[in-house]
């Protein structure tokens, strides 16, 4: 075939969600991968949208000046748990869920080697900026809706805690992105001001991210 998809295990297709995807990525040559609406078993969708780590939206958390964006501007910014998941929009980087892409990208990536020194977490991300640096778009698309059960694929060995989760399973594999496309020095630098983001915030739980994103910058 001329296409392929990507699909987690512990997924259940809720609509024709593979078909509406391939219609779509076939209609449109630039677009280089694709996904669709992720569903939480409520029917709430899961932020699958994402914008690649950047100091400047970092930057712009520690000095407030995101409280004078609109609610739609903010999450034109974000994605993430931002956007308005009934919309279509163009995006840096998508779920590795449900992931669907021509087989020509394969090809070309192979000139790109791909690292393998991370298996699972971030590796969407990465294929992403891999993709975008050839010159195709990534979209999410809202019509194909797919139920995700979250985590089915890592039951056991992942901590329920979702920051927990977040530091020990995805940071070093983040941090080590960051460091391959955009130099130690800006990882470093993106590491500390949410440190100093979170520091402001002065809540129990901000004093505990500030603390593991201090000791991260220190380590690594």
């Amino acid at each position: 075939g001329d296409y392929i998809l990507l699909l987690n295990s512990d997924t259940v297709l809720k609509n024709n969600a593979v078909f509406f995807a391939f219609e779509r990525i076939k209609s449109d040559s630039s677009v280089g991968a694709i996904s669709c609406k992720l569903l939480y078993q409520s029917g709430e969708a899961q932020p699958v949208a994402g914008r690649f780590p950047s100091l400047r939206r970092e930057l712009r958390d520690l000095l407030r000046l995101n409280k004078w964006l609109t609610r739609e501007q903010r999450s034109v910014l974000y994605l993430g748990t931002e956007w308005d998941y009934t919309k279509d929009t163009e995006v840096d980087w998508i779920w590795g869920a449900f992931f669907m892409f021509p087989k020509r990208i394969l090809l070309m990536l192979e000139n790109h080697k791909l690292p393998a020194d991370y298996f699972m977490y971030m590796e969407d991300v990465l294929w992403c900026f891999k993709i975008r640096q050839l010159g195709f778009k990534i979209e999410y698309f809202a019509r194909g809706e797919v139920y995700h059960l979250m985590r089915g694929s890592s039951e056991g060995i992942a901590p329920v805690d979702e920051f927990a989760r977040y530091a020990l399973k995805i940071l070093p594999n983040e941090y080590d992105f960051i460091k391959r496309n955009l130099g130690w020095l800006y990882a470093k630098c993106y590491y500390l001001v949410k440190a100093l983001n979170h520091l402001s915030q002065r809540s129990a739980n901000d004093l505990v991210k500030s603390k593991t994103f201090f000791s991260f910058v220190l380590k690594s």
